[in-house]
């Protein structure tokens, strides 16, 4: 990908990684020149351009586009939850995005490890779960084919326990009270619920 630069004259044309002939009619010359490349899908459409360096003519060239063919590429995005750990009753929606050429044909969801769950909903390129419990953990797997080939991306799902809210904690404080000027003893009484307040606890 990018430009560069293959230059060569005759009789000894020589561009990366390819060969030339040079014919001689008379006093006229044919030049046949191949070139060998090693591309990649970012390749895909990128100009190879053919130039000729003669005192007869300008600017003589021609322009090849590559048509590079690659297997689907597959990334696999959690929209829900948007952020933080997939509880118990969470909502689960995850999108399954490919991309290939030719077009892939075939794009499937399924469980690597067990059976999908009768409540999971697939639809096209989407992966959905309404209530999330301990029996979706799992490994869930998104394959898409071409001509080319075939991939495939793992998810991992694990479920947390959901947030629980505990009732705020009390505690008594016994407060001594002395009455030495009246010759009384001390008299210990007890003091007044403390509340500390609400806790969050993260499981």
């Amino acid at each position: 990908k990018g430009s560069k630069e293959l230059t060569g004259s005759p009789p000894l044309l020589r561009p990366l990684h390819g060969k030339s002939e040079v014919e001689q009619w008379s006093d006229m010359y044919t030049v046949t020149s191949q070139i060998s490349l090693t591309v990649r899908r970012e390749d895909d459409g990128v100009p190879v351009v053919c130039e000729v360096d003669h005192p007869a003519v300008k600017d003589l060239q021609t322009k090849h586009y590559l048509d590079v063919m690659y297997k689907p590429q597959i990334r696999v995005s959690q929209i829900l939850p948007a952020s933080g750990p997939t509880r118990e009753g969470d909502l689960l929606d995850l999108l399954c995005q490919v991309e290939g050429k030719p077009e892939p044909t075939d794009t499937t969801w399924f469980r690597v490890d067990d059976e999908m769950p009768a409540h999971v909903i697939v639809s096209g390129s989407n992966l959905h779960i309404s209530s999330l419990n301990k029996s979706d953990n799992g490994t869930y797997r998104c394959e898409a084919s071409n001509e080319v080939g075939k991939s495939f991306v793992d998810y991992m799902l694990y479920v947390y326990d959901p947030l629980t809210t505990l009732p705020p904690p009390t505690t008594t404080a016994i407060i001594p009270t002395s009455t030495a000027a009246s010759g009384q003893s001390e008299d210990w009484i007890s003091a007044v619920l403390f509340t500390l307040g609400e806790a969050l606890v993260w499981l």
